[in-house]
């Protein structure tokens, strides 16, 4: 009797986030300062990717009763699979070591993976992936393969308010990891630090995006997180390619 290969598509990539989103550590710069700092507590791709997902839902359902048409497969979906490059390429990268060709060499990795699967579901999986790149710079599009710009200007053109979303649930993410490592560790290096780089691009989304400042970036909220930055001045001055 043959084997059953049907699936065989859709086995690997089923199985491809299990073995391969727990093998990246995030955040390994912070985790290992436990003598000096207080550390972090380790967090795999799995679980970002489980938590940014639940995240995100929290999101649109507090954004709904401002602008209730969000897509919101498309937003999940995207939450769901934005890692699975880095999963494929076995790193994480911290915000301020990011560099455009490592979104495109994400994007290569994830669809080598995906891509066997059937035509109309792989370019719907497409569609979500890219919805992180759909902030980028024109500049930072052009280095995609061609296929890849279309789709990101398509969801630059249609998709606006979800990669706006997109943008706000990972800047956030950032920060609600840094203030739990300050709560639970009294790690105020990572706090600091992640919110010099978030503090401005928050702003700049709370006066974008319909709702995001009354629940979410609240006053109570930017007033708080300035003032503890504030009160660090010139402390832990975060530099590229840190370890």
């Amino acid at each position: 009797m043959n084997d059953f290969n049907d699936w065989d598509a859709t086995l690997d990539v089923w199985k491809s986030g299990q073995i391969l989103l727990p093998k990246v550590t995030r955040w390994k710069k912070y985790t290992k300062d436990e003598d000096t700092d207080g550390g972090g507590i380790v967090q795999n791709t799995l679980e970002h990717s489980y938590s940014l997902a639940l995240l995100g839902e929290i999101l649109l359902l507090s954004l709904g009763k401002y602008e209730p048409n969000y897509d919101h497969k498309l937003f999940l979906t995207a939450c769901l699979l934005h890692d699975h490059g880095e999963g494929e390429l076995e790193r994480d990268v911290l915000y301020i070591d990011k560099e455009p060709d490592g979104h495109v060499n994400e994007y290569i990795a994830f669809k080598q993976r995906f891509s066997t699967l059937k035509t109309e579901v792989y370019e719907s999986l497409e569609q979500a992936f890219l919805l992180q790149f759909a902030r980028l710079e024109k500049a930072e599009i052009a280095r995609f393969p061609k296929q890849a710009q279309e789709q990101i200007e398509y969801l630059q053109t249609n998709k606006q308010k979800e990669a706006l979303a997109f943008e706000a649930l990972e800047r956030w993410d950032y920060v609600l990891y840094a203030l739990e490592q300050y709560k639970e560790r009294r790690n105020e290096k990572i706090l600091v630090q992640v919110l010099r780089n978030q503090i401005p691009e928050l702003n700049k989304l709370a006066s974008l995006m319909p709702g995001f400042e009354e629940e979410v970036w609240t006053k109570k909220a930017r007033d708080w997180f300035e003032q503890f930055v504030e009160e660090r001045n010139g402390k832990w001055i975060e530099q590229k390619g840190e370890m």
